[in-house]
């Protein structure tokens, strides 16, 4: 268990300040002898001087490095009370490796489900003999619109959404199919068309008020 902050910073401080208070107690001596005007001379006691300040300074620095050690802190150098930095990864996590292999399951899974969309482009409606535009498609569909548009579709009394609309139908050749379209403040229409073979059939349907 580290100590609390106060004891550490009193017991930094005691390392730093004892041996500093030393040296500036033995630097006017220092500074006293070099300068007397007795012994060989000042040129002689000037290196002097300077050496013994150096011990002190490294003195100093010494016991530094001695409190770092004693309260296990990171190098002088270093800020203090600075935060340690996270531990780097070398790596993904187990955690994060399963969540991936999860993840690529999963898209694996919806790929299966998924179905292939096909785009048709009808060809030009032409009539047949019965009057009605009909064109090549994949099943029986129908192709309705409307003045005004926005009229609500009923194809066998099942809304099919407003026009212009696409819808593909499901329903027997020859068997007959009762188109009826709605709109706010016109009267409704109705139209009955014949179910056919890969076909589609075309109309629009006029909607008085």
């Amino acid at each position: 268990m580290s100590e609390p902050r106060p004891l550490r910073f009193a017991i930094r401080a005691a390392f730093l300040v004892v041996p500093l208070v030393l040296a500036a107690v033995a630097l006017p001596h220092v500074r006293r002898w070099a300068t007397a005007p007795t012994g060989p001379g000042p040129g002689a006691a000037v290196p002097a001087a300077r050496q013994a300040v150096r011990t002190a300074e490294q003195a100093a620095q010494a016991s530094a490095r001695q409190a770092d050690a004693a309260l296990g802190d990171a190098p002088s150098g270093g800020p203090a009370g600075a935060a340690a930095e996270p531990p780097r990864r070398d790596g993904p996590t187990v955690e994060e490796i399963e969540a991936n292999r999860a993840a690529q399951e999963a898209l694996a899974e919806a790929q299966r489900g998924w179905k292939k969309v096909e785009v048709l482009a009808p060809r030009p409606a032409v009539p047949d003999a019965s009057g009605e535009l009909v064109s090549p498609f994949q099943g029986f569909g129908l192709s309705v619109d409307s003045r005004p548009a926005g009229a609500t579709v009923l194809v066998d009394g099942l809304d099919q959404g407003q026009t212009p609309l696409l819808t593909t139908v499901d329903c027997r050749p020859g068997e007959p199919v009762e188109v009826r379209l709605v709109h706010p403040g016109r009267r409704p229409a109705q139209r009955t068309v014949r179910c056919r073979q890969d076909a589609l059939v075309s109309f629009t349907a006029n909607l008085p008020p």
